[in-house]
């Protein structure tokens, strides 16, 4: 700007670039340009800066770069958590020391905890020779008239338990052998039986 001020001076009109401009013209432009870097509108570096080189990425604010900072610790803590909860043991209800009601077979145990929302019987059931059929797992009221079949003897020993059934209405634990006839009710031959202990 200083130095189109000093050609105002010496000049009624001011060549740009082979093109001659009034000095009124010039000068009202240069007004109007001095007030938009007083007023902020225009500004540029301040003396003994230099200009600023442009870059071809922008750093991430400050407060942007701590939001990712602490999403990232809780996507580790959460999977912390979930293969935690995969290692952890359940939480026991009961046990039970299963006895064996035939010669053949050896004594065991069961245990029933809580699974999700719901309840499960862990069984380690010994080999069971079922002659044809196969061993089903019971719990049987205090009188063994009441009986809720859990199915089948399973290779991983885990057992549903229905909703609504519990300890208290269903205190015994029972493995029957069954043959394969088509009717779903206790076979009466019970090869494994014990109770549930809180």
């Amino acid at each position: 700007l200083g130095k189109v001020r000093r050609q105002l001076r010496l000049s009624d009109t001011l060549d740009l670039g082979g093109t001659l401009v009034s000095n009124r013209g010039v000068e009202t432009a240069y007004k109007r340009l001095k007030a938009a870097c007083r007023s902020g509108i225009v500004s540029g570096p301040h003396p003994g800066e230099g200009v600023p080189v442009r870059r071809s990425g922008r750093p991430l604010p400050r407060t942007v770069g701590w939001v990712l900072a602490a999403a990232a610790v809780v996507v580790v803590a959460g999977l912390a958590w979930l293969v935690a909860g995969d290692d952890a043991d359940p939480p026991v209800v009961a046990t039970a020391q299963l006895d064996a009601l035939v010669e053949e077979v050896q004594p065991t145990s069961a245990t029933l905890v809580r699974s999700g929302d719901g309840l499960e019987v862990r069984l380690d059931a010994p080999a069971l020779d079922v002659d044809g059929g196969f061993a089903e797992v019971w719990l049987l009221g205090a009188d063994g008239t009441e009986l809720v079949s859990l199915g089948p003897v399973r290779p991983d020993g885990s057992y549903r338990v229905p909703d609504g059934v519990g300890v208290a209405q269903y205190p015994l634990v029972d493995v029957s052998r069954e043959a394969v006839d088509g009717d779903p009710g206790h076979s009466g031959d019970s090869v494994l039986r014990g109770q549930w202990v809180d």
